[in-house]
């Protein structure tokens, strides 16, 4: 049997500990330590420090009590918590995205002898290196969105695209990157440089880029190309699903622009 915890407050307050603590050496749960606490505090705020027990008093009773309220009451309170957790986490969970290659591409030509591309570097400003999703607001301030990320590296990623798009509109499965570099003696050596690619101000997507091409036998660049893009369509600001289709569709674009240029000195128009 629980004996009294919180005894008459009948000495001074500052005698010792055992004028709050329990005689019987029983520990107190939670409920009478928050009353023993409120009695020391209320006691002593209001000067009463002759005989507060003649006010105050607080008996196992009472801790039952309340303890027996608390724990009635505590099923609602987990179940409160459990319900803010599950609406505050529909807009805090964490969506990642890829820029694909282009589905169902075509050779722009067809060719006897598949030629052999490597793709040296494809270079992507820093602010770009985040995993978080960057756009520009009406300020020209960038901002990362912390929710919505890159599945992977972004240049990686473009890189990888890069490649199989490439594979796909030259009819050629030699294709060659950083990470994946071909075991033959490439016709064409392939630098591309993105400068930007995000939503604009102008709630627009913009892709620009330039891509240069030279070849084994000659250090000299043959060619430098360059691309401005804009998408058709207005992305807003939490439209993520939109912006990166966007992304990916001005990226198939600039890829099929990179092959024709690669096709076209091959063909010396």
């Amino acid at each position: 049997m629980r004996t009294d915890c919180a005894p008459k407050l009948t000495e001074p307050l500052n005698n010792s500990k055992k004028e709050f603590g329990c005689h019987s050496g029983e520990r107190q749960n939670p409920v009478e330590k928050i009353i023993h606490w409120i009695l020391v505090v209320t006691a002593r705020e209001g000067g009463n420090t002759g005989n507060a027990g003649a006010t105050f008093q607080c008996t196992s009773m009472t801790a039952e009590i309340l303890n027996q309220i608390f724990l009635k009451c505590l099923p609602a309170i987990v179940l409160c918590g459990l319900l803010a957790g599950c609406i505050g986490g529909v807009s805090n969970t964490h969506v990642y995205y890829l820029i694909d290659p282009v589905a169902d591409a075509v050779p722009i030509q067809q060719d006897d002898r598949p030629l052999a591309i490597e793709i040296q570097d494809l270079h992507i400003p820093q602010y770009l290196e985040k995993f978080q999703i960057a756009t520009r607001d009406d300020n020209n301030r960038l901002k990362y969105a912390e929710h919505k990320q890159w599945g992977e590296n972004l240049r990686k990623n473009l890189t990888r695209t890069l490649a199989r798009n490439l594979e796909a509109m030259l009819g050629t499965q030699d294709v060659g990157t950083p990470q994946n570099r071909s075991m033959s003696a490439p016709d064409y050596r392939l630098h591309v440089h993105i400068e930007q690619f995000e939503r604009d101000r102008d709630a627009r997507v913009r892709l620009i880029a330039r891509w240069q091409l030279s070849q084994t036998s000659a250090a000299d660049v043959l060619e430098m190309h360059n691309a401005n893009l804009l998408s058709d369509m207005e992305i807003g600001t939490a439209d993520y699903d939109a912006l990166v289709g966007e992304m990916q569709s001005l990226y198939g674009e600039l890829c099929r622009r990179i092959a024709e240029s690669i096709r076209a000195h091959e063909t010396g128009e």
